[in-house]
């Protein structure tokens, strides 16, 4: 007879492989549904949000998944969900009151993950909801940091156009100064045309 331990451990990699069917069975004999595994030791739900497996994400949130549980550096499904761009489970994900600005022990929330990945639909979202445009990191660092630092043009227009301050001082420096760092010159044309 299978302990609680290995029942858990048998749903973590269930749900890695994908596996609804074990997956079902497993919850049904008792598993427990915010159980942690594999190398990032993340929570079931974040597994899956990673996999970008939709079904799997609403079976586990059907079965009470908690979905503000988080990982050790606090990072949140909606997190990952921001991160691989995947609207769907994002919408998901704030149907069953995720935390929008739920922090990770950097500070950062969930539209500095979409906005460093250029994720315009999520950032969108995530204005929809509220979400304060110069939000800081740790080191002072806004959404329009990130996408500035990374040249993400698309990101830093609707940033901009929701009024995020180009000039935003950090540890790192203003979103105009990575910018000009980096040589994202659109970036920086459209920040410089902001400020006029």
């Amino acid at each position: 007879m299978s302990t609680r331990k290995e029942i858990n451990k048998q749903l973590y990699y269930a749900v890695d492989r994908s596996d609804v069917e074990t997956v079902t069975r497993l919850i049904k004999r008792g598993a427990d549904v915010n159980t942690r595994g594999g190398f990032q030791n993340w929570t079931v739900l974040i597994q899956a949000c990673y996999d970008d497996n939709k079904e799997m994400v609403e079976l586990l949130l059907r079965s009470g998944s908690d979905v503000n549980k988080t990982t050790k550096d606090g990072e949140t499904s909606l997190m990952c969900a921001a991160f691989r761009e995947n609207e769907n489970i994002f919408d998901l994900l704030i149907k069953h009151h995720s935390d929008v600005l739920k922090k990770t022990k950097w500070a950062e929330t969930a539209i500095h993950y979409a906005a460093g990945n250029n994720h315009v639909t999520i950032v969108e979202k995530l204005f929809s909801l509220d979400v304060y445009v110069d939000i800081n990191d740790n080191e002072g660092c806004t959404p329009l940091w990130f996408a500035a630092h990374n040249g993400h043009v698309s990101c830093v227009d609707s940033l901009l156009n929701h009024g995020a301050s180009p000039h935003h001082k950090s540890q790192k420096g203003s979103p105009l100064d990575v910018a000009k760092l980096r040589g994202h010159i659109d970036v920086i044309q459209m920040m410089e045309e902001a400020i006029r």
